[in-house]
This record gives C-alpha cells, structure tokens and sequence, in this order.
C-alpha cells in the first residue's frame, strides 16, 4: 500500500533523526569533559553502539526490515563526518 511505504520512509527518517539527537547529546557531554573531538566521537559511538546491542526489539527480530534500518542508520551516524 502506498501509505505503508510513506509511514516506513517517514519512520526511517524518524529513527535517523532521533539516533542523530541522541549522539549529538552524548558527543556534546563527552566534548564539554575532554575537549577532544576524536575521543568525544568514539565515546559516542560506543555509546550507540551499546544502545544497539541492547534492543529488545532488534534481538527479537534481527533480520527484519526495522532492524536493517536501524543498522543502516546507526552506520550512518557513527561513522565520522567528511569535512
């Protein structure tokens, strides 16, 4: 249905969002305590990387569609920002 694949690209959208607020959070609060970009950067990775781990809801149902999302979008915010 047409609406399904709107909500699933909106959704997608949604998490990229919402896992990019969460690592800017945590990269801000590791950055303010050393100062230094790269270590703030891998300390918010791990923490991301952590929360993946973690999910109830990716264990479940590894192969699913939400969690191919989830990975696509976790690579997408951990991996270093060309300049």
């Amino acid at each position: 249905m047409p609406g399904e694949t709107r909500d699933a690209v909106a959704g997608s959208r949604r998490q990229r969002v919402l896992l990019q607020a969460l690592f800017d959070e945590v990269y801000e609060v590791h950055f303010r305590d050393s100062g230094m970009p790269e270590t703030a950067r891998q300390a918010a990775a791990a923490i991301l990387e952590g929360v993946w781990r973690s999910s109830e809801a990716l264990k479940t149902e590894p192969g699913s569609a939400f969690a191919e999302a989830a990975r696509r979008s976790i690579r997408d915010v951990v991996e270093p920002r060309s300049q």
